[in-house]
């Protein structure tokens, strides 16, 4: 967790210190996620670049109030996987918050990265 379990000063380092537990760890063929500051923070870009870099290729992203949040959020995983010379599509969404409400209200088309959404305080 990079968003409410780390204090904002402490940030950067727990994105130092996730990655290199995820080069340590074995997860037995598990898949690991990794929840992320919201898309409504200056903190999520370098939280994507981070987790993404260090092989998480499931994201949890909280407070999605916006459909122009899932859209930036979609657009830079997107754009990151051409960088790093992942698959397009492989890296996936976990999305919390009102994000059923923001697809129904906005008629958003559900994208490729999205496979689970959770209601709840973020």
């Amino acid at each position: 967790d990079l968003e409410d379990a780390v204090p904002a000063d402490r940030k950067q380092e727990a994105r130092l210190l996730l990655s290199e537990a995820l080069k340590e760890l074995d997860f037995g063929g598990a898949a690991a996620a990794v929840r992320i500051n919201g898309p409504g923070t200056a903190l999520w870009r370098e939280d994507l670049a981070a987790v993404i870099q260090a092989g998480i290729r499931l994201i949890r992203l909280p407070k999605v109030e916006d459909v122009g949040d899932l859209k930036g959020v979609d657009a830079e995983i997107g754009r990151l996987e051409g960088l790093l010379g992942i698959r397009e599509g492989a890296v996936r969404l976990q999305c919390i918050l009102p994000l059923l409400w923001v697809m129904v209200k906005h008629s958003y088309p559900p994208t490729i990265r999205v496979i689970e959404k959770f209601f709840g305080p973020g």
